[in-house]
Parts: C-alpha cells; sequence; structure tokens
C-alpha cells in the first residue's frame, strides 16, 4: 500500500517510511511512534491538516486516536505556525487594505449575495457546461464524392504537373501502340521469303523496335515518377493544412471530437494519402490510356466492332455505378467504425491500472471486440461487392473478345495475318484492361473517401489570429498586473447556456486573489475566459487597460503563467520540459529549480537536466511534476499568475513548498488562485466567491468571515477553519 493517507497505518503490519529516495525508517506503527521521529511528525502534521478539512465521522474517529498519540508534537508544531501565522499577518495588514476599496464599491450587492443559500456539493462541475463535452457525432456525407474535393487535391497537384503526366502517358501508350504495329509489320515479312530474309532489314526492324521500347520506358518511368513526388509533395501539404488547422482549434473542438478520431486521421488517412491513393491513380491512369489505346487500334483495323463494343461498355458503366454507389458509402461507414476502435484502445492503455483494479479485463476486451466485429462486418461486404463486381466484367470481357474474334474471321480477307492477330491480342487485353479499369476507377473513388475525410480537418473551426500587429501592446505589458473584468458573460458554444454571467472584478497590480465557490460554480471558466480559451459573448477583460479581446492571442497567452491542477509535461529531457522554447541560460534553469525546491533531486539525476522524462511524467511523482510546472513559472516571472487548483492531487508538504514560493517569489505578480484548501487562502487581499457562474460575494478574507450568514463563512466553517 502506497499512500499519503496516514489514517490507515495503524491498520498495517509494517511501515516503510521514505525521505529523498532513501528508507530512513521501518518498523510497526508503535513501533515507529515510539521513536518520536520523522515519522510521528508526519503523523502531527497530518492531524493538524486533516481536522481543518471535510472528513466523515470515521475518520475523524481515528484522528482523534492519532490526536492523543502525538498530542506533545502537534502542540510544539502549533506554536511554531502560530508565530509563522503572526509574522504573515503583520506583513499582509497593508495590502488588505487596498482591497477594501473593491469591497465597498458593491456592498448592496455582497451584502444581498451573502444571504444566497450553500450550493449542493454534489452539484456537478458546470452542469451546463456538461454537455459541451458531450462527443459529436462523426458526420458521414452520402452520395458521391464531390467535385469539390477531387479540384482540390488536384489543384494541389498542379496543373502544369498534371499537364507533364498526361503527356508522359500519352507519349508511352503512343510508344506502346507503335510498337505493336511495327511488330505486326514485321510478322508480315515472313511472307516476303525475298525482302524477310535479309540481315540489314531484321537489324534495322530490330533498331526501330527497340528505339520504341525505350521511348516507352523512358515516358512511363517521368510520369510514374513525377506522379508519385507530386503526390508525395500533395500529401505534405494536406498534412501541413490539417495539423495547421487542428493545433489552432478552440478548446471546445478537443471537448466534442474523441481522440481517436484525430489519430485516425492522422494515421491511417496519412498512411493512405502516401501510397493507396498514389498506387490506385497510377494504375487508373495506365488502364485509361491503354483501354483508349485498344479501343483505337481494334476500332481501326475492325470498325464494326465498335457496334458490339459500345453497348457492353455501357453495361461495364452501369455495373460501376452500382458497385460503386455502395462501395463509397461502405467505405464512409468503415472509416467511421474504426475511429472507436482507435479511440477504446487509446483509454484502455491509459486506463490500464484502473481496469485491472476493478478486475473489469473481460468487458474491456468484449468491448474491443464488438467494435472490431462492427468495423469487419464493412471490410467483409467491401469484399462481396468487390466479387460482385469481378464477376460481371468477367463475363462482359468475354463478350468483347468473343465479338472482337468473330470479326476477325469474318473480314480475314481485309485483314494481314499480323494485323488480325494484333486486333485479337487487343481484345484479350482489353477484357484485363476494361476490368482494371473499372475497379481501379472505383478504389479511386473510395480513396477519394479519404481525402474526403483529412480534407474535413482542413475545416476545422480557428481560434482568434495569433498575432495583431494592429493592436500588438508594449513589450514591457502588462507592468502592473491590474485586471478588470466588465459585465463579462461566456459560454463555452454557441446552443450552450452562460457559465460565466455579468462578472465585474477590478484586481489592483500585485493583489492576490482568491477564486472560491462549490462545485460547479464556474471557477475554472472564469481562468479559461482569462486566457481566452472561451470567448466572451458580452462584456471585456482588460489587463492594464489593454481589452484582451483586441490583441492576438500569442500576445495575450505569453504574458501569464498558469499552473493547473494536472500538470503537462511532454516526452523529452527536463530540460525541454523547463524550456520548451530555448529562452533561457543553464544558470537561470538551476536558479528556478533551487527556488522550486528540485535542485538536490535534478543533481542526484545521473545526466542532470538532460534526464529523460517519460510521456506525462510518469517516471516523476505527483509532487515532482507539480514542482516541475512551479520551476516553469519561476523561470517565466510573468505579472500574473493563475493557479488552478494547483495542490488539489499533491501530498501535504508539497503543497506548503509551493505556497512558501509563490509567496516569496512572486511578490510583485498578481496571483489569482482557484482555490480548494481555503486555510492556503485565508491571507490573501481578495475573495471572490462564484455561485451559478454569478459573483454572489466578494471582500478581503476578515470581511467575509464576520457574515455568518455568507457562503465563504459556511465553507470555513466546513473545513473547520471557524
Amino acid at each position: 500500500l502506497v499512500t499519503n493517507k496516514a489514517s490507515v497505518l495503524p491498520e498495517v503490519d509494517k511501515i516503510i517510511v521514505l525521505k529523498e529516495g532513501s528508507v530512513c525508517d521501518f518498523g510497526s506503527f508503535d513501533e515507529l511512534m515510539a521513536k518520536s521521529g520523522e515519522f510521528a511528525e508526519f503523523i502531527a502534521e497530518y492531524v493538524i491538516k486533516q481536522e481543518s478539512q471535510d472528513i466523515d465521522e470515521k475518520e475523524m474517529q481515528i484522528l482523534a486516536k492519532l490526536r492523543q498519540t502525538v498530542k506533545p508534537l502537534i502542540e510544539r508544531q502549533l506554536s511554531v505556525k502560530s508565530n509563522e501565522s503572526d509574522s504573515q499577518s503583520q506583513n499582509v495588514s497593508k495590502p488588505v487594505s487596498i482591497s477594501d476599496t473593491n469591497t465597498e464599491k458593491t456592498p448592496e450587492k455582497s451584502e444581498t449575495n451573502s444571504n444566497t443559500k450553500p450550493i449542493d456539493n454534489n452539484e456537478d462541475e458546470l452542469s451546463d457546461e456538461s454537455k459541451g463535452k458531450l462527443i459529436d457525432k462523426e458526420v458521414s456525407a452520402k452520395g458521391g464524392i464531390k467535385m469539390s474535393v477531387y479540384k482540390k487535391y488536384f489543384g494541389l497537384i498542379g496543373a502544369w504537373s498534371l499537364a507533364t503526366i498526361f503527356v508522359a502517358f500519352i507519349v508511352s501508350n503512343i510508344a506502346n501502340a507503335a510498337s505493336g504495329l511495327w511488330l505486326s509489320e514485321w510478322s508480315n515479312d515472313a511472307l516476303k521469303p525475298r525482302v524477310g530474309n535479309g540481315t540489314d532489314l531484321r537489324v534495322y526492324r530490330l533498331g526501330v523496335y527497340a528505339g520504341i521500347g525505350g521511348a516507352e520506358v523512358i515516358a512511363l518511368i517521368i510520369a510514374q515518377l513525377w506522379l508519385r513526388i507530386r503526390c508525395m509533395r500533395t500529401s505534405n501539404q494536406l498534412h501541413d493544412q490539417m495539423i495547421g488547422r487542428v493545433v489552432r482549434a478552440p478548446m471546445s473542438y478537443f471537448d466534442t471530437t474523441p481522440i481517436g478520431r484525430l489519430l485516425f486521421r492522422f494515421s491511417d488517412g496519412i498512411d493512405t494519402l502516401d501510397g493507396y491513393v498514389i498506387y490506385v491513380l497510377d494504375l487508373t491512369f495506365i488502364n485509361f490510356f491503354m483501354m483508349t489505346q485498344s479501343l483505337i487500334i481494334i476500332s481501326f483495323e475492325t470498325p464494326l466492332v465498335l457496334l458490339a463494343i459500345g453497348p457492353i461498355i455501357i453495361v461495364y458503366i452501369i455495373c460501376q455505378r452500382i458497385y460503386i454507389s455502395s462501395s463509397r458509402q461502405i467505405k464512409r461507414i468503415e472509416s467511421e467504425t474504426r475511429s472507436p476502435i482507435i479511440s477504446h484502445l487509446s483509454e484502455t492503455f491509459n486506463g490500464t491500472a484502473s481496469i485491472r483494479a476493478f478486475g473489469a479485463d473481460h468487458w474491456f476486451v468484449r468491448q474491443s471486440y464488438r467494435r472490431i466485429d462492427a468495423n469487419n462486418q464493412c471490410v467483409y461486404l467491401d469484399s462481396c461487392g468487390e466479387q460482385w463486381l469481378k464477376i460481371r466484367l468477367e463475363f462482359l470481357g468475354s463478350l468483347i473478345v468473343f465479338v472482337s474474334t468473330i470479326s476477325a474471321v469474318i473480314f480475314r480477307d481485309q485483314l494481314s495475318p499480323g494485323l488480325a492477330a494484333l486486333v485479337i491480342n487487343y481484345s484479350l487485353n482489353i477484357t484485363l484492361i476494361l476490368s482494371a479499369f473499372v475497379t481501379y476507377i472505383s478504389h479511386t473513388d473510395k480513396a477519394m473517401v479519404t481525402v474526403e475525410k483529412c480534407m474535413e480537418l482542413t475545416q476545422t473551426p480557428q481560434e482568434a489570429e495569433w498575432y495583431n500587429e494592429k493592436t500588438k501592446p508594449a513589450d514591457n505589458w502588462p507592468t502592473m498586473g491590474c485586471i478588470e473584468f466588465t459585465d463579462y458573460c461566456t459560454k463555452y458554444r454557441e446552443g450552450l447556456d452562460l457559465v460565466l454571467k455579468d462578472i465585474a472584478i477590478d484586481i489592483k497590480g500585485r493583489q492576490r486573489v482568491a477564486i472560491v465557490g462549490r462545485t460547479g460554480a464556474g471557477k475554472s471558466s472564469l481562468a479559461l475566459a482569462l486566457f481566452r480559451l472561451i470567448e466572451p459573448t458580452t462584456g471585456t477583460v482588460t489587463i492594464d487597460g489593454v481589452d484582451c479581446s483586441t490583441i492576438g492571442l500569442q500576445d495575450l497567452r505569453s504574458k501569464l503563467t498558469i499552473i493547473p491542477q494536472d500538470p503537462a509535461l511532454f516526452s523529452g529531457t527536463l530540460r525541454y520540459n523547463l524550456d520548451l522554447l530555448v529562452q533561457y541560460s543553464d544558470l537561470e534553469i538551476w536558479r528556478a529549480l533551487e527556488s522550486a525546491h528540485l535542485k538536490t533531486f535534478v543533481e542526484s539525476l545521473e545526466r542532470g537536466l538532460n534526464h529523460d522524462i517519460a510521456e506525462n511524467g510518469e517516471n516523476l511523482s505527483a509532487g515532482q511534476k507539480q514542482l516541475v510546472c512551479l520551476a516553469r513559472a519561476l523561470l517565466r516571472r510573468t505579472r500574473v499568475l493563475v493557479l488552478d487548483e494547483a495542490t488539489a492531487a499533491i501530498d501535504m508538504e508539497t503543497d506548503d513548498t509551493i505556497q512558501k514560493t509563490i509567496r516569496e517569489e512572486f511578490e510583485s505578480s498578481t496571483i489569482i488562485t482557484i482555490a480548494h484548501r481555503l486555510n492556503t487562502i485565508i491571507d490573501y487581499n481578495l475573495v471572490i466567491v462564484l455561485n451559478n457562474g454569478s459573483i454572489a460575494e466578494s471582500g478581503t478574507p476578515e470581511q467575509l468571515l464576520a457574515d455568518n450568514t455568507s457562503i465563504f463563512y459556511s465553507m470555513a466553517k466546513q473545513e473547520k477553519l471557524v
């Protein structure tokens, strides 16, 4: 059992106490408590912390027993904390008076809202916003592929490139036809023994035949090579457009779009563009020109054959239309059924520990089978449709061979043996060519479904502009960190209710402001609004007098820093995670690590700053990951710092470390804390209490605690702070 919850420790047989990666003590609970060492001090600190939290009756009984065990240590720690609190109170007494003016501005509102009933603890966070997190169903297009898809794809290839490819294919097929005619003429030399036995003539015939064959090969190589080069560049361009649009998409897009859908587009979709699309386009072009060549030669030598072949080709087209209309839609459905497989795999991989802990392995396996079966149904139907088409194409091809052979027999007096053989040969070939052409043009249409899906990502909605040169603020903006919300309202996206309503806040520079409220009050929405992750419907947010909605997002977000509840770490070195844009020297990084109390840990690592961080920081503890985020914030040193419940999921010691560092290192910054533990913000200059997206109360902690009918008072009472 690996835990920070000390209340369960009396129930275990043996306890291993770790400190800085080493075992510092070992024994039973009673043995360790009898030593009155670091373990006993940890228990004492735990009891003090937990008594200010909202805990159940059973937990309270356990704490009472623990308190009796470590009573002397608790009294000593409380004495030390009392002295520290008195010192801090003297230091912050002056800033508190600054926020008094803010409270006095809206006395009526504060008085009215202070009578608001406490919010239900079971209310979901942003209950109305949860609608915005519902997954949007993937919309499947119907009917044929729009010409705009073909136009855009071939437009990316380029008109001159297409012309070059077509000319090369035409030259190749002309050379192929010429070689056949030349070979036919050569075979007729056998009927002229006196002429055909000459060595010079045979060398001449062979030289011309080799020259024509060489021209065919060169033209075909140019056509296929240039087609592949241009298609690969088109794939790269389309990928760049896709990634460029997705990374600039608003946050609401990622709330409503499953990760599996995006992974499928960027994996299978791009793989299809890089390989299969090029393959079927190449074979479609080859078979189209070969079919045209064969029909021209057959009709030129036996024109009456066209009267029979014409209706057969019409039947070919009808079969192709019937097949492609169903095959195209099956491909779209298959694409939709594959995305859930990838989403399920990703979710299962990320939640492996929980799945095993709850014994849900078999359920997840069945869910995976169900998704794979749904996808296989589409694959099977597509395969059946392809076999249906092949049977009919083979039958129609046999009819063409039959008609051509009968025609050659009927017109035997008008055809030389060489030409008759050539016509029959092309008739045999056209069976395969027509079947291949119809098949590959159908495959091209199906492949364009993937292109269609990828192009949908190029239409992804975008955030506001990244830079705005016309309204670019000064380089040293903001200088004070004054923040003002004026009649601010916002929603997560169109069609949803407002999550923040008529917010009016005036935060002075260098103030420490706490945003509190029960679950569902809209605290995190306020932080999102400051970073413009959600845009206002009405009202404004200004920082040092600059309207945030008028400047570029990069200009705004580069001047703000947030330490989130869930620390964001990336695969790479520790240095990379601290300094993503390579802006700071090693000396600055080490200073930040020292201030974040990480220097000793990093020095103990074999590679130091070049230590590899696993995906999502899996090789670091929760506290260490949060301290890395703190070090990142210390490097940036912006005038505005937002803490979004940054210490909600970490142990008490790390929480104390972060709170102490923030107080010392960000004295000149405006700090906005979305708080979950009221004891950490009790000395703040201003407390804003949110209720259902509106400001219920605002004032200093002392003012709000003085009103025993206020929401803040009820929350503090629940945490046993009053």
